[in-house]
Order: C-alpha cells, then structure tokens, then sequence
C-alpha cells in the first residue's frame, strides 16, 4: 500500500510529496516514483532475498552484507533504506546499473558488460573472444511486466520520449537532490545517466527544468536511433484486464 511502513519515532518511509494514496498500484508507485509501494513489495519479497538477487543475478558490486568499520560501527546493505530506497553504504556505479537495466530489453537475460566483441590480426586469425556468457535471471512473464511498468514511466515524461522508436526506464533522485539518475534503454540500446558532484550538493532545479540526466539520456539516444525502426518492448498478448476495488 502507498502507506508508510513504520510512524514509530516518525515516519518511513516518506513519499517526496508527503501525500500517500491507498488506492495507488505497484504500477503507480514505479511510475510516480513513490517510496512506500517501494519499501511495502520489498517487505514481501523478503530482505535477503532481495539483497542476494541484486548482488547474485544482477551482480551488482559493492554491495554490503555485513561489515564493521574501523571505529567499530556495522554497516549493512540489507535493509529498506539501501534497498528499496537506494541509499546504500558505498553508492552504485554507472556500469551496473547498465548492465542490470540491459537485462530488461534482452528478454530477462543478464550478460556482463564488454567493451570489445572479437580481435583478429592482421591474416584475419581470431586472436581474442570475448563472447559473453549469459543468464535467464527474470522469467518472460516477469520482465514483460516490468518492460510494460518503465514504459509506463517514459510516457508520464516528455524529458525522455524518443520520436523513433519506444523508450522505457526509471529517473532516480537520492536525499536532498544530491544525485540525478536516468537508466533507461530500447529496443536497440541501453543507457545509465547519472548527474552528481565530486563533493555532494544539491542539484537545484529551475523554471521549467527537468532532471538533467534524462535530458541527457535524451539527447544521446534520439539521435542514435534515427532512421531505425520502431521496436516495441512489451506484449499485451498474456495480460488481461480486471476490474479491481481499490479502496477495499
């Protein structure tokens, strides 16, 4: 539910609004980015569950199980805070959260990012091989559901739309403003954006301006996508419709 989890010793966790709508889905909460549908899903999939597949299928570096710093405080990724909320010990990288997002378009397989593909000399000898291994980690029926929710996310943003082809991803603010994230992809391609300071300060927004890197996000794969054709990233084909009482 669009609620917060805990009003012991106050409230979290808090949508950036402070406005909460029990009626809201798991479809509204990713496309309105609201931090208590977040943190409720993550209660009922489990915390070390959670922590396992991020850091285990998606392999995302840097993650903490459990650590005891210097000055002898624990420190832990496995909560709701790093978790659900994204604010964890030692941050994210920009290549993992691509090679997490790449899994979406590629039908829920996961493949290690490369930067080359093969290496031949000069007779035309394979000399180097760097096919990727790859990995089902989300069913067909999962991933079509979370193409269809992050496409969801793109058509609620104009910042983001691709004239040429379909788009879909998440935007991504930290506490304060101090990162500005956009990951997205199509058909073709994937994309991780993230805006920040080597010192952390608030990335201020003014006028009409939208988060930086989503119009960075756009500005790349607009024009990369020019004269391709449109691929779709999802099929209704398996869903159907219900009609749902929301307030019970």
């Amino acid at each position: 539910p669009d609620l917060p989890l805990s009003y012991d010793g106050g409230r979290f966790p808090n949508n950036v609004t402070r406005k909460y709508n029990v009626g809201n889905t798991v479809y509204d909460g990713i496309v309105d980015s609201n931090n208590t549908i977040s943190v409720h899903t993550l209660k009922k999939i489990g915390l070390e569950y959670a922590f396992n597949f991020a850091s285990e299928k998606f392999r995302i570096d840097g993650l903490i199980k459990e650590q005891t710093t210097e000055s002898g405080r624990k420190i832990s990724d496995v909560g709701y805070a790093p978790l659900g909320l994204g604010a964890l010990t030692f941050g994210v990288s920009v290549e993992d959260m691509a090679n997490a997002y790449a899994t979406f378009p590629n039908g829920g397989e996961f493949r290690e990012a490369r930067t080359y593909t093969k290496v031949y000399d000069s007779d035309g000898n394979l000399i180097l091989d760097n096919t990727q291994e790859t990995e089902q980690i989300l069913s067909e029926k999962a991933n079509n559901y979370v193409n269809y929710c992050l496409r969801g996310v793109v058509e609620s943003n104009s910042a983001v739309q691709l004239s040429a082809t379909a788009a879909a991803g998440k935007t991504g603010t930290t506490s304060d403003s101090r990162d500005r994230w956009f990951c997205g992809y199509t058909g073709y391609y994937t994309a991780a954006v993230w805006c920040g300071y080597k010192q952390p300060e608030e990335i201020k927004l003014t006028g009409n301006a939208q988060n930086p890197a989503a119009r960075l996000f756009k500005k790349v794969m607009q024009p990369l996508h020019n004269g391709k054709s449109r691929v779709s990233l999802y099929s209704t084909s398996g869903m159907k419709g219900y009609s749902v009482c929301l307030d019970s």
